[in-house]
C-alpha cells in the first residue's frame, strides 16, 4: 500500500500529541498586562546609557510576554546595536517557548536541548519533554518551529514520531484543548493533509465535532494562516455531511474527489477531471470505472478501448505494467473476456492459471502451468508453478498427484549454494500441505527444511504450526537442536519441541533448567517461551514467574506485560490483570490494545466507571492512523470483542478517505455485516466499493481469483436485493450477468429460486437452477474424486429443494472422500432433513457441533433441525465476529 512520507506521519504525531496544553498558572491571580506606553518606554530604555536601566527594561519586556512581541520585532530593526541585541535575545526566548509562565523544568529542558550540538544528544531529550505531559509537548511544538538546522529538525521529527505514542493517552485524559489553534499553525503548514485527518478524527472521538464545525464556519473569510476551508471540509466529511463538505472544498479537486469517493457518488466522480493519483494510467482507469458505475456505459467503453489500444501499441517492455494494471481493471469492470485475453504473454502465469481454475477451466490451467514450468529460470519460479499445480490437483480431488508433486519438491530441499541466499520456498511448501490437511507430510517436510533455514525463515515456518507462539517454538527448537548430548535425529527433536509446546513433556523440568542456564537467544523471548511451556503444562505458578521475569528484563515491556495480563485474566485475577495491562500501556501508549484491556479488566474487577473511561479512551489513540486502527480491530476480533471491533471499522470508514487496504477490508467486513442482516443491496454496494480500492496503486488482491469472484459477488447480491424489492426484471438482468460470467455459481440459484417462484417466475427459477446444476454435475463427471464438486451439487439440491435423491448421492460421495469434513457433514444432514429423515440429520449435525464446537452456525443448524420444520429456510453462514464474555 502507499506509505505516508515519514515527515507527514511525524508532524501528525506531534500535532495531535500537543492538542492539549495545561493552562499554566490558571489558579493564580492574573497580573495586569502592561500598557502600550509602558512597553514603548521599556523599548526605549533598551538603549539607555545606564546599564541597570537596560537590564530592567529587558527583564520587563520578557515578563510582558506575547504582548511585547510586536514592539520587540520593530526594535530589532533599530540602528542601535545594543537595542537590536537585547530585542533579539528576548525574541529568541519567545521563539523557543521560554515565557515567564513556562515551568522551570521545561525551561531547563529547552536550555539543555539548545546547549548541545550533536543531533543524537539532542534526541535524548525528546522523551524527557514527553514525560512532562502537555507542557512538554507544547515545548516540542515550539522547538520544531524554532529549529533552523534542517538535518537536526528532521531527526527531531523522527524521534518525536517514535516517542509520542507514549504520551497520547495521558494527554487525552486531561480534556484541555486550549492550545489547539496555535498548534495547527505549525502542523498544517508542514503536513496539512495528514494532520487534518487526525484533527478531524480527534474532534469526532472526543465529541467536539459540532463545536469545531461552528468555530471554523465563523472563521471563513477572516485573515488567518490556517486553511480554514480545508479544515472545515474535513470536519464536515467526517460528520457525514458530504454535500456541505463539497461546497466548502470549492475548487480543491483532490479534496472533492476524496469526499465523493467516500460517499460513493459515482456520478459526481465521473464529472471530475482527476488530479490524483499521480500515475496517469491509474487516473484513466479510475475515470473509466467511475463512468461505468455512473451509468455512462458508452463513455466507459470508449475510455477502456483507448487504454487497450495504448497498451497494444506501446513497446512491450515499457507497457508491461500498463497491460498488467489494465487486465486487473477489466476484471473489476465486467470485461472478463478482455481481461483473460490481456493476460496472454504475461510473465507470471500463476495469475492466469488461478483465473482459469476459478472459472472451472482446469484443463486449460493445467496445460498453461505444464508448458511454463520448464521455462522458469530460477528454482523458486519452478517451485511456485509446481505448488500451484499441486493446489489445483487438490481442488479437483486428485490428491495422489498433488502428494507426488509435494514429495518431489521436498527431494529438492537443500542448502543454497550461496550462503547469503535465503531459502524461503520450503515455507510455502509446508503451508500448502497444511492447508490441504496433509499434516503428516507437512511435519516431515518441516523437519527436513528447518535446519537449513535462517532465523527469520525458520520463524515463518514455525508460524504455520504455532500461529501465536512461533517465537516460543523457535526458542525451544534452538535448545533441542543444539543440545550436545542429544543424539536423536531431527524428526525426534521436532517431536520433542511439539510435546514441550503442547505441555506434554514428562521431563519439562530438565528442559526448563537447560534453557535457563544457557540463554543464547533473546532473554525476553526465552522467558516467554518458558512461560508458554509451563502454562501449557498447567504449571501456573512457574508460568507467572517467567512472565514476571520477562517483564523485568525488558526496557520496553509492553508485550510481556500484555501476556502477563492475559495470564491473570485467564485466572480471573482482574486487579492484577489490570495492573499488568497498565504497565504495558505506559510503555507503549501508541498501541490502544493494552489501554483497552486494562479497562476491560477494571470493569471485571468491579471498577466500572474507571474501566469504561479507559476503554473509551483506547478508541481515541489511533486517530486517523489506519494501520494502527486496523491492527486494533484485528486484535479485538481475535479476542472476541466483536462489538468494539465493529466500532473501529466504523471509525476507519468515517475518518479515512484514502484508498488504503485497511479501508478496503473494513468495507468488506461491513458488507458481511449487511449480509448477516439480509440487506443484500447494501452488501453489494459495500463489496463494490471495497474492490474498487484495488484499482489504486499499492493495493492488490493477494488471491488472484478475487479479481473474478468479487464482481460476481456484487452482481449476485444485487440480483437478490432487487428481487426482494419486487424489481424482477432488473434482478434477472443481474442474475443473467452472473450466469453468463460463471455458470458454476451455486449461490445464485440458492439466493434466487424461492423468491422467483414466490413472484410467479417459476420458469426463470428453474432455468437458473438447471444451468448451475448442469455445470457442476459436469465438473463431478470430469473429476469424480472432487469432494468439493460433489458437495456443491449436494448443497445446491438441498437448499433449492430439488433433485434430493441425486443430491444425496453426491453428498455421500463427498463424505466418502473426506469423512470428517464438517461442511460435507452439514450438506448430508440438510439433505436428510429435507427428505424427512430427521433422526439421521440430527445425528450428522451433532457430529458437526462435536468437531467444531465454536462454530455458531452449526449450533443454529442443530437447533433448527430439532424444531423439525424443513420448510424453514437455511440460515446461510456469514462469518462475522461474535462477542465474548471475557
Amino acid at each position: 500500500m502507499p506509505r505516508r512520507h515519514p515527515v507527514f506521519a511525524t508532524l501528525t504525531a506531534i500535532g495531535l500529541a500537543c492538542l492539549i496544553r495545561v493552562a499554566t498558572l490558571a489558579d493564580e491571580p492574573k497580573k495586569t498586562p502592561p500598557t502600550k506606553e509602558q512597553i514603548a518606554q521599556w523599548v526605549r530604555d533598551l538603549g539607555d546609557d545606564d546599564f541597570e536601566r537596560r537590564q530592567e527594561a529587558t527583564k520587563r519586556l520578557w515578563e510582558a510576554g506575547k504582548a511585547a512581541e510586536g514592539a520587540l520585532r520593530e526594535a530589532a530593526k533599530n540602528p542601535d546595536p545594543e537595542v537590536q541585541r537585547r530585542s533579539r535575545e528576548v525574541l529568541d526566548k519567545f521563539k523557543w517557548g521560554v515565557y515567564p509562565d513556562t515551568p522551570e523544568k521545561i525551561v531547563n529542558l529547552i536550555r539543555e536541548y539548545q546547549g548541545v550540538e550533536k543531533p543524537d544528544v539532542k534526541l535524548e531529550s525528546i522523551r524527557k519533554f514527553l514525560d512532562e505531559g502537555a507542557a512538554g509537548c507544547a515545548a516540542l511544538g515550539n522547538i520544531l518551529q524554532a529549529e533552523d538546522n534542517v538535518v537536526i529538525r528532521q531527526a527531531v521529527l523522527k524521534q518525536v514520531e517514535k516517542e509520542t505514542g507514549r504520551a497520547l493517552p495521558r494527554l487525552f485524559a486531561t480534556g484541555d484543548y486550549a492550545s489547539l489553534d496555535s498548534l495547527l499553525e505549525v502542523c498544517v503548514q508542514s503536513a496539512p493533509d495528514q494532520h487534518l485527518h487526525n484533527y478531524a478524527a480527534f474532534c469526532l472521538v472526543s465529541g467536539r465535532l459540532d463545536d469545531r464545525i461552528k468555530f471554523y464556519k465563523d472563521q471563513l473569510g477572516t485573515e488567518t494562516k490556517l486553511p480554514v476551508d480545508k479544515i472545515l471540509a474535513h470536519l464536515l466529511r467526517v460528520k457525514g455531511d458530504f454535500a456541505e463538505a463539497l461546497k466548502v472544498a470549492g475548487k480543491d479537486e483532490k479534496l472533492k474527489m476524496r469526499i465523493l469517493y467516500q460517499q460513493r457518488d459515482w456520478k459526481g466522480l465521473a464529472q471530475l477531471k482527476l488530479t490524483e493519483p499521480a500515475d496517469e494510467t491509474t487516473r484513466l482507469i479510475l475515470q473509466a470505472t467511475f463512468n461505468r458505475l455512473a451509468g455512462n456505459a458508452d463513455d466507459a467503453k470508449t475510455m477502456f478501448d483507448d487504454l487497450g489500444k495504448r497498451a497494444a501499441s506501446s513497446d512491450p517492455n515499457t507497457s508491461r505494467m500498463l497491460r498488467m494494471r489494465l487486465s486487473r481493471a477489466y476484471f473489476l469492470n465486467d470485461r472478463v473476456t478482455d481481461a483473460m485475453t490481456s493476460l496472454d504473454g504475461e510473465a507470471d502465469v500463476t495469475f492466469k492459471a488461478s483465473l482459469l481454475a476459478v472459472q472451472l477451466r482446469y484443463d486449460d490451467a493445467f496445460e498453461l502451468l505444464k508448458d511454463n514450468i520448464e521455462k522458469q529460470k530460477t528454482p523458486e519460479g519452478k517451485v511456485r508453478l509446481e505448488l500451484q499445480r499441486a493446489r489445483l490437483y487438490l481442488q479437483v480431488g486428485e490428491k495422489d498427484k498433488a502428494v507426488k508433486i509435494f514429495e518431489s519438491l521436498a527431494d529438492e530441499i537443500k542448502a543454497p549454494a550461496n550462503p547469503q541466499q535465503r531459502l524461503l520456498w520450503p515455507v510455502d511448501l509446508v503451508r500448502t500441505e497444511l492447508r490441504a490437511g496433509l499434516k503428516d507430510l507437512a511435519r516431515d517436510h518441516c523437519v527436513k527444511s528447518i535446519t537449513l533455514l535462517d532465523k527469520a525463515s525458520a520463524k515463518l515456518l514455525l508460524k504455520e504450526f504455532y500461529p501465536q507462539e512461533s517465537d516460543a517454538a523457535y526458542i525451544w527448537w534452538v535448545l533441542v537442536r543444539n543440545k550436545a548430548d542429544d543424539k536423536r535425529d531431527t524428526a525426534e527433536k521436532w517431536k520433542q519441541v511439539q510435546v514441550i509446546m503442547e505441555g506434554k513433556a514428562d521431563d519439562l523440568t530438565k528442559w526448563r533448567e537447560a534453557l535457563e542456564t544457557d540463554i543464547t537467544e533473546d532473554p525476553i523471548e526465552t522467558f516467554l517461551a518458558l512461560a508458554h511451556a509451563c502454562q501449557a503444562a498447567g504449571l501456573k505458578k512457574e508460568a507467572q514467574g517467567y512472565l514476571e521475569k520477562a517483564c523485568a528484563k525488558s526496557d520496553h515491556p509492553a508485550l510481556p506485560n500484555v501476556k502477563l495480563g492475559d495470564f491473570f485474566a485467564v485466572e480471573q485475577k482482574w486487579d492484577k490483570a489490570a495492573d499488568a495491562y497498565r504497565q504495558a500501556a505506559e510503555h507503549d501508549g501508541a498501541d490502544p490494545l493494552p489501554l483497552y484491556l486494562q479497562g476491560r479488566a477494571l470493569i471485571k474487577a468491579g471498577k466500572t466507571d474507571e474501566g469504561k473511561k479507559l476503554t473509551e479512551l483506547s478508541h481515541w489513540v489511533p486517530l486517523a492512523n489506519d494501520d494502527k486502527r486496523f491492527q486494533f480491530e484485528q486484535e479485538l476480533t481475535r479476542r472476541g470483542f466483536a462489538k468494539d471491533a465493529r466500532g473501529e471499522r466504523e471509525l476507519v470508514l468515517k475518518v479515512d478517505d484514502s484508498a488504503s487496504v485497511y479501508t478496503s477490508i473494513a468495507l468488506e467486513r461491513e458488507a458481511n455485516e449487511a449480509l448477516a442482516k439480509k440487506e443484500y443491496l447494501t452488501a453489494a454496494d459495500y463489496f463494490e466499493a471495497s474492490m474498487l480500492r484495488v484499482l489504486e496503486p499499492g493495493t492488490i488482491f493477494t488471491d488472484p481469483s478475487a479479481y473474478f469472484l468479487q464482481p460476481q459477488r456484487v452482481h449476485r447480491y444485487r440480483a437478490r436485493g432487487l428481487l426482494d424489492q419486487g424489481k424482477i426484471d432488473a434482478a434477472l438482468k443481474e442474475a443473467g450477468y452472473c450466469l453468463d460470467n460463471f455458470s458454476g455459481d451455486i449461490e445464485l440459484p440458492i439466493l434466487m429460486t424461492a423468491g422467483l417462484e414466490k413472484n410467479g417466475r417459476k420458469k426463470d427459477a428453474e432455468r437458473i437452477y438447471t444451468k448451475v446444476h448442469d455445470t457442476m454435475a459436469k465438473v463431478c463427471e470430469q473429476y469424480p474424486q472432487s469432494g468439493w464438486g460433489h458437495n456443491s451439487v449436494g448443497w445446491l439440491c438441498a437448499v433449492c429443494r430439488r433433485d434430493l435423491e441425486e443430491g444425496l448421492k453426491h453428498a455421500q460421495k463427498a463424505m466418502d472422500l473426506s469423512p470428517d469434513n464438517t461442511g460435507y457433514l452439514d450438506t448430508l444432514a440438510e439433505l436428510n432433513f429435507q427428505m424427512g429423515k430427521k433422526d439421521k440429520a440430527l445425528e450428522l449435525m451433532r457430529k458437526c457441533v462435536e468437531l467444531e464446537p465454536k462454530r455458531s452456525y452449526f449450533r443454529r443448524q442443530l437447533a433448527r433441525m430439532e424444531k423439525g420444520d424443513p420448510d424453514v429456510p437455511v440460515e446461510l453462514e456469514v462469518r462475522v465476529g461474535e462477542d465474548s464474555d471475557e
